[in-house]
């Protein structure tokens, strides 16, 4: 089967010449060719099988912070968030 991948270059899907699979600096698989017309590299993705499940990544809390911040009972509520006027 011949794979096409887009050619920056040439501006048009053209046809890898000798496709071999390699694996980017995130983990993602790809297939990676010459361009059949100009030679220059050429890349395109390789789709995961369907009926795969990736999970998304959990997000930690920032460096430094354990728990939320106290909150202060103590503190008077200000004017505004009263509702009184002040008129």
């Amino acid at each position: 089967m011949e794979r096409e991948a887009f050619c920056v270059k040439c501006r048009q899907k053209r046809v890898m010449i000798e496709p071999r699979e390699i694996v980017n600096r995130r983990k993602v698989r790809m297939l990676q060719g010459d361009c059949g017309t100009c030679n220059k590299k050429i890349n395109t993705f390789i789709r995961k099988p369907t009926g795969t499940v990736t999970f998304a990544k959990t997000r930690r809390p920032p460096k430094g912070r354990t728990e939320a911040p106290p909150s202060n009972p103590e503190k008077p509520a200000s004017p505004r968030s009263t509702g009184a006027d002040s008129s």
